[in-house]
């Protein structure tokens, strides 16, 4: 069951054009956000000879290094081609895997529906717009992560009666690269895989050819886990499980997060990734309904051959997504593989739905071949509304799919990069402290170590969580005994300031200032 090369075409061409669509709306009109982080975590590669530092030195530094080192490395090799362009070489590889996974995608609801409807499911996934949300909020590792386990799926879940060497080879190497590239995919990945194997073991298919393929993709997980994680256990643990007396605990009654974690916001998170439901008021309502949509196609529609490995992969998403439903962070994360799931099974539902209901309106039975304008009005009609939904989406909220980007206008951004540009040329010695996109930026640009505030929810070690602190310490009461204290610590030489009415002690020293922000020498 091969794809023809115009539908190979038709596909890349569809998912490079959605890219392109929220690429040019972006408001500073480049990818920002984690990239930057990656080109840091690059810089410190390239500076430490091509080799993984055992701590960090510019991203949280003193920090160990624990984040999967394939996006890094690829980040290093970018800076070491140009370091000026290593940015836009990122944001195109982004891109790339982005419409890369659009064809193990269309191979994957092939084999699962058959030529037709998975060939118009394909068509649709082009138009996916979730992968967006996460393409531009930096989610690269997450989303280079996908295109390995699709294509993995897509392996397992062929026609083929027999398994043979070159399958085996693929999906073991795939599920070995997967722990290299994203942690979350990985962990989740493992007990899906555990699942898809129990459930063949059950239904008596133990021995069948996608699970086996699936025992050998567990091999290499677990492989590649235990050869990256296993050292970094300790990180697992506190990140996972900070204890009710930890550093974790201790600081977040301290510092305000600056994203509210209850069940309505949690839920919005959710129905944000989905972009177009989120026009709608009470959108997440669809949102949940389109989930249990695709929980009833697994079961009715999905072969006995593929429903274990589908099963596997949408219900534990799913069942993640709502059991975190109170925090917003954990909720979001998970609900990009039940979207993703869930859209691989109910795409080719659509186009079945309206091919039958277009059938019986025409006096058809659904049965045998329709009629030649029957499924060009189908196809017709669903790649327009997944356009409609897709651009609607992602013209409710520009800034939803610009994370850590500068919603407002291009002045800022170019503001902000006069600031950086002078702490790059001026800095001597010593830390920086900044929030938020500018510290990203000075990491990026300026290769500066750089202590910044974020919510300590989006950090994973006692260390980043320490550093997180006294950043919000230095920043918002500079004039307290903790501030100073804090400054002493981490060898604070620098503190950039969004400009605002907070007072300054007399030992914050201007240096620099524009509309927007000003920095300090401390």
């Amino acid at each position: 069951m091969t794809e023809s090369p115009i539908l190979t075409i038709l596909v890349l061409l569809l998912s490079a054009s959605t890219s392109l669509f929220v690429f040019l709306t972006l408001p500073a009109g480049k990818f920002y956000g984690d990239l930057l982080g990656y080109i840091a975590l690059g810089k410190e590669i390239s500076a430490n000879s091509m080799l993984i530092p055992s701590v960090n030195t510019i991203h949280y530094p003193g920090s160990a290094w624990v984040y999967p080192p394939v996006i890094p490395y690829l980040a290093a090799i970018f800076v070491m081609v140009s370091n000026g362009y290593s940015l836009q070489m990122l944001s195109a590889f982004s891109v790339l895997t982005v419409c890369l996974t659009s064809i193990p995608a269309l191979k994957l609801m092939r084999n699962i529906f058959g030529p037709e409807e998975g060939s118009l499911g394909g068509i649709l996934y082009a138009l996916y717009f979730p992968s967006l949300y996460e393409e531009t909020w930096g989610g690269l590792p997450q989303l280079l992560a996908i295109l390995l386990l699709i294509t993995m799926l897509a392996i397992i879940t062929s026609r083929k009666d027999r398994v043979n060497k070159w399958d085996s080879s693929a999906v073991l190497l795939l599920g070995f690269a997967i722990p290299f590239v994203h942690d979350l995919t990985s962990i989740l990945i493992l007990p899906s895989l555990l699942i898809a194997i129990l459930l063949f073991i059950v239904l008596k298919s133990g021995r069948s050819r996608e699970s086996i393929l699936s025992a050998i993709s567990l091999i290499g997980l677990v492989t590649g886990i235990s050869i990256w994680y296993l050292p970094r256990l300790w990180w697992v643990i506190d990140s996972a499980f900070p204890t009710s007396n930890g550093v974790f605990s201790s600081l977040s009654s301290i510092v305000p997060s600056s994203s509210s974690t209850g069940i309505l916001h949690s839920l919005y998170s959710v129905q944000q990734v989905s972009s177009a439901a989120a026009i709608i008021p009470y959108g997440w309502i669809l949102v949940v309904a389109f989930f249990m949509l695709s929980v009833v196609v697994l079961f009715k529609f999905v072969d006995h051959r593929q429903f274990p490995v589908m099963a596997a992969f949408l219900l534990l998403p799913l069942v993640l997504t709502f059991a975190y439903i109170d925090d917003n962070v954990l909720s979001a994360r998970f609900s990009y593989f039940a979207y993703l799931f869930s859209f691989l099974l109910v795409a080719p539902m659509f186009y079945r739905m309206l091919k039958a209901t277009l059938n019986s309106f025409e006096g058809r039975q659904s049965k045998g071949i329709t009629s030649k304008y029957t499924v060009r009005i189908v196809s017709a009609c669903l790649i327009a509304v997944m356009v409609s939904l897709s651009v609607s989406g992602m013209l409710y909220d520009a800034g939803s799919h610009a994370y850590y980007a500068y919603s407002d206008n291009r002045s800022e951004f170019q503001y902000s990069m006069d600031a950086v540009h002078f702490l790059g040329q001026h800095h001597s010695s010593g830390t920086v402290v900044a929030a938020g996109t500018i510290g990203f930026l000075i990491m990026a640009y300026d290769a500066l170590p750089v202590i910044e505030y974020q919510p300590l929810n989006y950090l994973t070690q006692p260390v980043e969580w320490n550093e997180s602190y006294a950043a919000y310490e230095i920043l918002h009461h500079p004039d307290s005994n903790i501030s100073r204290e804090m400054i002493i610590r981490y060898n604070v030489s620098y503190v950039i300031m969004s400009l605002g009415e907070i007072d300054l002690p007399e030992y914050y020293n201007p240096v620099y200032s524009n509309p927007y922000f000003a920095i300090y020498v401390v």
